[in-house]
């Protein structure tokens, strides 16, 4: 909201009592009305029930509540946590609150009690799944290839440059016409450090390997973030993807590509891959109609995975097989 108003400038004039208790309670109350449209969806999909922690101004650690079906996501609570945000138990019985039938996935961050408390979940309610946010353990990894010392050189120089560039603000008018640094401040030894990182061709080499070995992840990173679409039934294949464009980005050869696939597979075989993701994949029918569909078997039996906990019944198991096979052929 804040941020809104700083774009709106001088001016903005505040709501009177009047309109605050007229049309614009009306449009609260039409999106109470929305959400209880979403609400009504929850029988018939299920939910995952999502947990964002975060400090206030006051650094005091909060956890927001959130619960999200295809129709939308709705803010359940928020609670204030303090130093129990480290303790799994405590995670474990602010997320097990009701739902019983409902619910059939939990997504946090990566944190270990976090994830302790996922685990506990899915000990205690044998049909749903935990899983860690995706965003963040892509986070983690371009944090971990960052740590790598090609990485780290061509960051820390790129780092020294853009300072130089925001910190002369006639730097950012040259850059329009030239990167020359031709002024009084370039000359100083801040300037001339700056001039030889960038007519250093060793610098340029090591930006070019940085973008070709992390472009492929923000791209994963972007469609994960974003809210136009579930991204459940793409991270699969986007994740094989983002390696293959990888190891072809580095010349195709295993040796070039192997220190950054083991970092990928550290985070993403280890932590974040789940059999959900393989059954998404395998339910998505932009996937599961192309003629490049994987056929890797650890697809079809992460699926079948998902359907012994998420369908208790051996009959609907059964019934579910059959629909597969429509669904197959369709």
């Amino acid at each position: 909201m804040l941020r809104s108003v700083g774009l709106y400038g001088r001016g903005l004039k505040a709501p009177s009592m009047y309109e605050l208790g007229t049309w614009i309670l009306k449009e609260l109350l039409n999106t109470e009305r929305s959400i209880e449209v979403i609400k009504r969806t929850w029988n018939e999909t299920g939910v995952t029930i999502m947990s964002d922690g975060w400090s206030d101004i006051k650094s005091r650690s909060l956890i927001n509540i959130l619960v999200n079906n295809p129709y939308g996501t709705v803010f359940l609570r928020s609670v204030e946590a303090l130093d129990e945000v480290k303790n799994a138990t405590f995670i474990f019985n602010l997320l097990d609150g009701g739902g019983e039938q409902l619910v059939v996935q939990v997504v946090t961050d990566n944190a270990s009690a976090y994830k302790a408390a996922g685990q506990m979940l899915m000990e205690k309610r044998t049909h749903l799944y935990w899983t860690p946010y995706t965003a963040h353990c892509i986070d983690l990894i371009l944090e971990d290839l960052g740590d790598l010392p090609q990485h780290k050189s061509a960051l820390s120089r790129a780092k020294k440059i853009t300072k130089f560039i925001y910190n002369h603000s006639w730097v950012c008018h040259i850059l329009f016409d030239t990167v020359e640094l031709d002024r009084g401040e370039g000359k100083k030894s801040e300037g001339k450090e700056i001039r030889k990182i960038i007519l250093n061709d060793k610098f340029w080499a090591t930006v070019t390997y940085a973008i070709l070995s992390t472009r492929p992840l923000v791209q994963v990173l972007r469609l994960v973030d974003a809210e136009k679409k579930p991204a459940m039934g793409f991270i699969y294949n986007a994740m094989d993807k983002a390696k293959e464009l990888i190891a072809y980005n580095l010349g195709g050869e295993e040796a070039s590509s192997r220190e950054i696939w083991d970092i990928i597979d550290a985070r993403w075989e280890v932590q974040l891959h789940h059999h959900l993701h393989a059954a998404a994949y395998y339910l998505n029918p932009q996937f599961q109609y192309s003629e490049k569909k994987s056929s890797n078997p650890e697809v079809k039996l992460d699926l079948y995975h998902c359907m012994e906990r998420l369908i208790p019944e051996q009959a609907d198991r059964e019934l579910a097989d059959l629909q597969l096979v429509l669904f197959r052929n369709k």
